[in-house]
C-alpha cells in the first residue's frame, strides 16, 4: 500500500522477513493513530523496512511487500502457516490482507486442500492466499486459529472430499 506513511523504519539487512513483517503488524497494532502497515522486503538498495499508515490508501498488489490493516484497533491479515511443510517456496507464514468493512459482522472463509496445495479464500474473494505444501504424514491437518483478543465463533462448517481430477 504506497503512500501515508507517518512512520518508517528499517530493519536490518538479512533479517527474517516472517519475523520482521509480524513486527510490522505489532506496531501498527501498539499505535493508536496506525491504521494499515506495508513491510517492505530487502532489494536493491535498500533494506527492508516498515511503512505505518494513518490513513488507508488504495490496495495495489505487489511481491516486494506484505501489507495489513486494522478494525477497531486489530490487524486483519489471512495467513497460512507454512512452518511444518517441505519443498520448495517460502518457508513460515504467508500472509495477504484482509481488508473487513465496518459493515462486516462475520468472516467468511473458504480453505480447499488437496495433495499439495492450499488456497484459503476470506471474504468471498476479498482476501486469498495460495501455497504449495508439502506436509509429512505426521503433519497433514487444518486448523484455525485466532490471534485476537475478540471471542470467534464457528457458525458453521462444511468439509468436502475431493475427487481425483483425472479421467479413466
Amino acid at each position: 500500500m504506497p503512500g501515508d506513511d507517518y512512520k518508517n523504519f528499517n530493519y536490518a539487512a538479512g533479517s527474517h522477513d516472517d519475523d520482521n513483517a509480524d513486527n510490522c503488524s505489532a506496531q501498527c497494532a501498539a499505535e493508536a493513530e496506525c491504521v494499515a502497515w506495508t513491510y517492505v522486503r530487502a532489494g536493491d538498495p535498500h533494506n527492508p523496512r516498515c511503512a505505518l499508515k494513518n490513513s488507508l490508501p488504495a490496495l495495489r498488489s505487489s511481491t516486494c511487500c506484505v501489507s495489513g490493516t486494522k478494525k477497531n484497533g486489530v490487524v486483519s491479515s489471512l495467513t497460512v502457516n507454512r512452518t511444518l511443510t517441505g519443498g520448495d517456496g517460502p518457508a513460515g507464514l504467508v500472509r495477504a490482507p484482509l481488508p473487513m468493512k465496518s459493515s462486516d459482522t462475520e468472516l467468511t472463509l473458504r480453505v480447499l486442500v488437496d495433495h499439495s496445495m492450499i488456497e484459503a479464500i476470506a471474504q468471498n474473494g476479498r482476501s486469498c492466499v495460495t501455497s504449495h505444501i508439502y506436509p509429512d504424514a505426521s503433519n497433514a491437518g487444518v486448523a484455525m486459529v485466532n490471534f485476537g483478543s475478540a471471542v470467534v465463533e464457528v457458525v458453521s462448517l462444511d468439509i468436502y472430499t475431493m475427487d481425483s481430477c483425472w479421467v479413466e
